[in-house]
């Protein structure tokens, strides 16, 4: 009886066990996120949440591709580029899903026009001095009021010399000044931002001293990150690298629309307060309703550009 009693209850435990194996193998796939409505954060939004019974999710931005993200230990994290378009996120685990909205981002600018800006003031910065000065002195004559037919009628033999010198001069200094910007836009080709360039994030000028990384979506400029190596703003650099820094960010500034002095006065100030305090926490700059939010790290100086 006993060994019958036995062989009773080893059947019970077998059957137990067998019943919660089958069970957790096929209960139904679970699937949360942190929130239904995310905001951006700097360049991107991290969509983040939970699943059960997977390696991995699939997603979908707007009806688009289907997209994977890995799962660690039940947790899933979706890292989205900013748009100037809501996004809608649909979420797939199994049979389970979830939806979330990704809010809009405010544009920064027009694409090609803030890169055909930025890309002018690169070529003319990189120019000699001597060329810079004719430069801007065909600009002062461009401006200048020209005079008309009736005007050169009344001149004397003598001013219409004049002219005529100032115009062969002025058309040999234009010849100069196209032929160095050409090569000063081949000698700086790696420092230009690409004419054609949408939907992606990217290091689009990648130098061991700078590095400058956009989003842009739909032709519009989303946001921008400058990142420098901590090392050239603490005096371990070279004065070089510190001065690449300068003038990248006094370019971007400048192209758009903030003021490059306001902005380099006002980093110089954070800059001085993070190492005397030792902090890393974002420090926002402004400059005519452009943000730059500057972190450091033990590494890199970060500059994330936004509206």
């Amino acid at each position: 009886m006993k060994k019958s009693s036995k062989i009773i209850s080893g059947i019970v435990i077998i059957a137990l066990l067998a019943a919660g194996i089958i069970y957790s193998t096929t209960r139904p796939a679970k699937l949360s996120a942190d929130k239904t409505v995310y905001k951006v954060d700097g360049m991107s939004a991290n969509i983040k949440g939970t699943a059960s019974q997977s390696k991995s999710v699939y997603y979908r931005i707007d009806n688009g591709k289907r997209q994977t993200a890995a799962v660690h230990a039940g947790v899933f994290t979706i890292n989205l580029a900013a748009s100037n378009q809501d996004q809608r996120v649909v979420i797939h685990n199994h049979k389970a899903s979830a939806t979330v909205t990704v809010k809009a981002a405010a544009v920064l600018a027009d694409y090609t026009k803030f890169a055909s800006a930025y890309n002018q003031s690169v070529i003319s910065s990189n120019l000699s001095k001597e060329m810079q000065t004719k430069a801007a002195a065909l600009q002062k004559a461009a401006a200048s009021k020209t005079a008309t037919a009736a005007e050169i009628a009344q001149m004397t033999a003598e001013q219409k010399q004049q002219l005529a010198d100032q115009t062969k001069a002025l058309a040999q200094t234009s010849k100069e000044v196209q032929a160095a910007l050409a090569k000063s836009k081949t000698d700086n080709q790696a420092k230009l931002l690409p004419e054609n360039f949408n939907n992606h994030i990217k290091n689009v000028v990648d130098s061991k001293n700078t590095v400058l990384r956009i989003n842009v979506t739909h032709g519009k400029l989303i946001g921008i990150t400058i990142i420098v190596p901590s090392k050239s703003l603490s005096g371990q650099g070279s004065k070089n690298s510190s001065s690449e820094f300068a003038k990248t960010f006094a370019l971007v500034a400048n192209a758009l629309g903030a003021n490059p002095k306001s902005v380099l006065k006002q980093f110089s100030q954070v800059a001085k307060d993070a190492k005397k305090s030792g902090t890393t926490s974002l420090k926002t700059i402004r400059s005519n309703n452009i943000k730059f939010d500057t972190g450091f790290s033990t590494k890199n100086l970060y500059i994330y550009v936004t509206k």
